[in-house]
């Protein structure tokens, strides 16, 4: 029998918990869960390995000749993570990377200001020039008359609801770590926030600036860790007003909510008291999301759609 089609292995973990996890976990990523794991690939189930793993080939023959022969990173970028991506970039890249122009990245249409004075050479260096010349306006030249000249001012522009403060700042300051002389030799895979909110907009923002499999790691840590526990009523609200009736982070957590007040129907009204009644006050004066928390097939009708194209697009 395949691996990842193995009957579930864990001890101590009762059936309908496993279903309810595999249902959150589908709900997010578009496939079931699988309980077995490949620790090479930083906690992913066997099957999605081969989206994390570290390619010997990006170095060419070089990485095993003792030479060092640098990569082209627009062409190994999608590839790898950032975290993995970044033993194939010349320390001395690094550290010019936070030199030069900054620019600030803005909200559209809002004109939230995410984050303020981030070298343009560093989000090249990670993301790359495409996906910058995305979101990137001009808004001062050398000479503004004329508009001819070098650019002296630049604005990152993002979509309206496509990230937040939170999500921005812990990327770039996971760049900037990755980039300066004292911690570019102890830097880590970047650490999914606690909060349900900057997980899922971290993970969102993510997928905006193309960091698939950063992404997809993002959205396995959620499914498997903040759905999976109590959701209470302030995050339900900032999840439905931040990301919109539309988001698979709602469409989530209206499902895991629904599924705990269904279980606890079940079990009696004696387990989870507190956390039941504070729900019950909060959908009450939220007409929509109880509606969807109540009705799960109405709920199934925000069920995202889920495509892999952008995996076979990278690989080329």
């Amino acid at each position: 029998m395949d691996q990842d089609q193995a009957p579930w292995p864990i001890v101590g973990i009762r059936v309908p918990a496993l279903q309810a996890l595999n249902e959150l976990y589908e709900a997010l990523l578009g496939r079931p869960f699988s309980p077995s794991f490949n620790s090479h690939a930083m906690g992913l189930p066997n099957w999605a390995s081969n989206l994390f793993s570290d390619t010997v080939g990006d170095m060419g023959l070089a990485s095993r000749s003792g030479k060092v022969a640098w990569p082209n990173l627009d062409t190994i970028r999608p590839r790898h993570t950032m975290y993995s991506l970044l033993s194939y970039i010349q320390p001395e890249r690094k550290l010019n990377s936070l030199k030069g122009m900054c620019l600030d990245i803005v909200e559209q249409d809002t004109g939230d200001l995410l984050a303020d004075t981030v070298p343009k050479k560093l989000l090249v260096l990670f993301l790359g020039r495409r996906v910058i010349n995305k979101f990137i306006r001009t808004t001062e030249r050398y000479d503004n008359v004329n508009w001819s000249g070098q650019a002296t001012r630049q604005i990152l522009f993002l979509p309206r609801g496509q990230s937040s403060r939170a999500a921005v700042r812990i990327l770039v300051a996971w760049m900037s770590r990755a980039c300066r002389q004292g911690t570019m030799e102890d830097m880590q895979q970047i650490r999914i926030p606690e909060n349900l909110f900057a997980a899922c907009s971290l993970a969102q923002t993510m997928e905006l600036f193309g960091l698939h499999r950063d992404a997809y790691r993002a959205d396995l840590s959620i499914s498997q860790t903040q759905l999976v526990r109590p959701i209470f009523p302030v995050e339900l609200a900032t999840l439905w007003n931040c990301l919109g009736e539309r988001s698979k982070y709602v469409y989530a957590a209206i499902k895991a909510v629904g599924n705990r007040i269904r279980a606890l129907d079940a079990a009696g009204p004696a387990k989870e008291l507190a956390w039941a009644d504070q729900m019950t006050v909060f959908l009450e004066t939220n007409v929509e999301i109880k509606t969807r928390v109540y009705d799960a097939r109405l709920n199934e009708e925000y069920q995202p759609m889920f495509g892999t194209r952008w995996m076979y697009i990278e690989r080329g």
